[in-house]
């Protein structure tokens, strides 16, 4: 049995992305906002960010031109020093 982990949040270390187009063969859509959570090369050398997307967890692999990175946070004062 699996379970609704719930609305995730984008580690500090990792890119926030949105999806701009919905790609071929990706349970993803347009719109989705997510993070990078690491990269691979398809067959034909096609760079593809492997995408966890915020609202469930759902994870698929995205090619790198259909992706926008998100503003990151500012650093706080503490992690400026």
């Amino acid at each position: 049995m699996s379970e609704r982990i719930g609305p995730l949040s984008v580690p500090a270390e990792k890119t926030a992305v949105m999806l701009t187009s919905r790609p071929h063969q990706c349970a993803l859509s347009a719109g989705d906002v997510g993070y990078i959570d690491g990269h691979t090369l398809t067959g034909d050398g096609c760079p593809n960010a492997v995408v966890v997307r915020l609202s469930d967890g759902a994870i698929d692999y995205v090619p790198v031109y259909s992706l926008r990175a998100l503003a990151a946070p500012s650093p706080t004062q503490s992690e400026k020093t």
